[in-house]
């Protein structure tokens, strides 16, 4: 059992410390687009096609987001929501430069 969980382990640990070194090193040498010249593409559920998001305000984005419910112990799968809606409000506010207003709750 100890043999089979120190495999899992670096199995892990390989899979996501090299994937990732070898991940960024690939971003760092590609070359990124002009950040004026970038136009996001949002996927839209009722059309079932990609359409160009333009904000109501020039360069404001309101965004609401409803948080976890949470029933019991507390996991990594409760922080998931966090982690990833924040990297997508630091992607809209740090490489496409707008003001973004964020609100999450907390159901409790």
């Amino acid at each position: 059992m100890i043999a089979r969980l120190r495999h899992f382990y670096k199995s892990v640990y390989k899979f996501y410390v090299v994937g990732i070194k070898k991940n960024f090193m690939s971003v760092l040498k590609s070359n990124f687009p002009n950040k004026n010249n970038v136009e996001l593409y949002l996927f839209n559920s009722l059309t079932q096609k990609k359409e160009l998001f333009k904000p109501i305000k020039e360069k404001t984005i309101t965004w609401y987001c409803c948080g976890p419910t949470v029933y019991d112990s507390a996991h990594m799968g409760h922080a998931r929501s966090y982690i990833s809606f924040d990297i997508i409000r630091r992607v809209l506010s740090y490489y496409f430069n707008y003001n973004v207003i964020f609100v999450m709750n907390i159901t409790d």
